[in-house]
């Protein structure tokens, strides 16, 4: 689940998103989700979302780890 914009690159992933690929419990969505992110959160660390979303990630890779 590589979430991009044709034009842009990866969208950013917000941490709600991020925590619904936790709740599916679907690796695929999850570790997809975790790829979009972190490239997303290194391209933008200075973005208002970047706390929510670099929280979110750290809850996603404890579940990944989890599983």
């Amino acid at each position: 689940m590589d979430i991009t914009d044709p034009v842009t690159g990866p969208v950013k992933p917000y941490g709600p998103p991020i925590r619904d690929a936790i709740a599916s419990g679907d690796t695929v969505q999850m570790r997809g989700a975790y790829d979009n992110g972190t490239r997303w959160l290194a391209a933008n660390s200075g973005d208002p979302a970047a706390e929510d979303v670099k929280h979110a990630l750290a809850e996603l890779e404890g579940a990944l780890r989890g599983l």
